[in-house]
């Protein structure tokens, strides 16, 4: 999992990798799902996200080379292919095909 947070009088952008105490609300979460995850599992962490005030979480798919992307604990769209991945307000100006997100796993 990685948190984006923004802190601080400039929203300087914290990344914490791994697993997290507290209770951190982060604007952005990214699960980049494996074999061990099961669909309860998500559904369950995609709930405390969204109740602790989480505005974005990304469910990273690289076996499928899918992105989900969740915008509500029960709203969201799947990506793949060519489809843009956006930060929308969460994280502004980022935008990146999955084919480019994915292609380091071609190296």
């Amino acid at each position: 999992m990685v948190l984006i947070i923004p802190c601080g009088p400039t929203n300087t952008v914290v990344a914490l990798k791994g697993d997290t105490q507290g209770d951190v609300a982060p604007n952005l979460a990214v699960e980049v799902l494996s074999r061990s995850n099961t669909p309860q599992e998500m559904r369950q962490k995609l709930r405390e996200y969204f109740t602790m005030g989480t505005e974005l979480v990304w469910f990273v798919d690289p076996r499928d080379r899918t992105v989900q992307v969740f915008k509500a604990a029960n709203k969201s769209q799947q990506l793949s292919a060519a489809q843009p991945l956006t930060g929308g307000h969460v994280l502004p100006g980022f935008k990146v095909t999955l084919k480019k997100l994915f292609s380091v796993l071609d190296s």
